[in-house]
């Protein structure tokens, strides 16, 4: 162990949220389940035992980090109009998946110990906005899976689209139009690069039989 590494608690310049901030640098770079508390005491040069003072264990690191990540979701207003806030949220889910296929991956399904958690926030907004929307709250249940499910699924799909490969896309993609069958082959040529930026139109379609008032 480096000598120069710095001690137990606040004689370190630890606090919660640089805990916090530095294991989700980790988790960007190696995804949340490989986070460790001595990871993340290298990451600032500290000793793990002066993490304790903070975390209690591996578990509450996770907890904190993936709470970090959703909440930050929810920081901006929502729109008041249901429709517009379900696809908002769907839309910002997305769009950080995107960002950090690795930490959206890892967090969506993850039920924390901690209790207030932004999970359960995220969860209930968008629940509550499916059901004013004119969900039933069995619907409402379906939809969200869906939702995050097809959320979860294109940015994980846009992360492996875009990593590095000894040819471009596009040639795979020609060489595979040129070989797949008539079906898989119009598909690929209408979407050649596997998945869009903007999800509005798998939204438009998952949504497009919900009631826009709510039932009696």
């Amino acid at each position: 162990m480096n000598a120069s590494r710095r001690g137990r608690g606040t004689s370190a310049g630890l606090s919660r949220e640089s805990i916090v901030a530095a294991g989700t640098r980790v988790a960007r770079r190696l995804g949340l389940s490989n986070v460790s508390l001595r990871l993340v005491a290298q990451e600032l040069d500290v000793t793990p035992a002066s993490l304790y003072n903070h975390m209690a264990d591996k578990e509450e690191l996770i907890d904190a980090i993936a709470d970090a990540f959703i909440r930050d979701l929810l920081e901006q207003p929502l729109p008041a109009d249901p429709m517009r806030r379900i696809r908002e949220l769907v839309t910002r889910l997305h769009r950080a998946g995107i960002d950090q296929p690795g930490m959206l991956s890892n967090t969506v399904g993850h039920i924390p110990e901690m209790s207030g958690s932004a999970q359960m926030a995220y969860a209930e907004q968008m629940l509550a906005a499916l059901i004013e929307a004119g969900a039933s709250e069995p619907q409402a249940h379906v939809l969200y899976r869906l939702l995050v499910t097809v959320a979860v699924g294109d940015s994980v799909a846009a992360a492996n689209l875009r990593a590095p490969r000894r040819r471009p896309l596009q040639d795979r993609v020609a060489d595979r139009i040129a070989d797949a069958g008539p079906l898989t082959a119009r598909y690929l040529a209408r979407h050649p690069s596997g998945h869009r930026d903007d999800i509005s139109a798998h939204l438009d379609f998952i949504l497009r039989d919900l009631p826009t008032e709510p039932e009696a």
